[in-house]
């Protein structure tokens, strides 16, 4: 998600070094706010003469992206393989009360921020689906929560979250950026 990762295409009629080489890959089918969008690679280079080129990604989530290379003035057709960002993990929690997720007050309200890896570039676009639960409270209040709306990407390893009135403990949270899940 953070971008800068090689991508290397192999084929016919790219030209010499340093010929004029561009990228754009996107999810035709995603419906993501931000992962819905065409990336343009970070850079592209002729790294074999006429037959591969090395392009380097844009930050960015999402999964299952077609590339489009243009070389001079030639473009070739959405190639047929897609690439995929990382999905999004989640390692632990913080609350407002320091209670690493545990002090969630009963009412709501209470600031989580969601800690891991893989959540995107922070932009408005980049829209967070969260939600919290406890299986062992199946069927009674406060079997399943979802703060989405609350919900923003303040980092790549950050997301922040208000929770929403309930009850339980040891509640499991899922997160989904750009059309992929924790």
């Amino acid at each position: 998600t953070l971008g800068n990762e090689p991508v290397i295409f192999r084929g016919t009629n790219f030209g010499q070094y340093r010929s004029n080489v561009s990228a754009i890959y996107k999810n035709p089918f995603e419906n993501s706010n931000y992962a819905a969008r065409t990336f343009v690679a970070a850079k592209c280079n002729v790294t074999k003469k006429h037959i591969e080129v090395t392009c380097y990604s844009s930050p960015g989530v999402g999964k299952f992206h077609f590339w489009q290379l243009s070389v001079g003035n030639q473009t070739t057709f959405a190639i047929n393989i897609s690439t995929s960002y990382t999905p999004p993990s989640i390692s632990s929690f913080e609350d407002e009360y320091l209670g690493g997720g545990e002090g969630l007050d009963t009412s709501g309200g209470t600031l989580v921020t969601i800690i891991g890896i893989n959540f995107g570039p922070s932009v408005p676009l980049n829209v967070v689906n969260a939600t919290y639960r406890n299986r062992a409270l199946e069927g009674q209040y406060g079997d399943k929560y979802d703060p989405s709306l609350s919900c923003s990407v303040a980092s790549q390893t950050n997301i922040i979250c208000k929770s929403l009135p309930g009850i339980g403990k040891r509640h499991r949270w899922i997160v989904e950026v750009g059309g992929q899940r924790s």
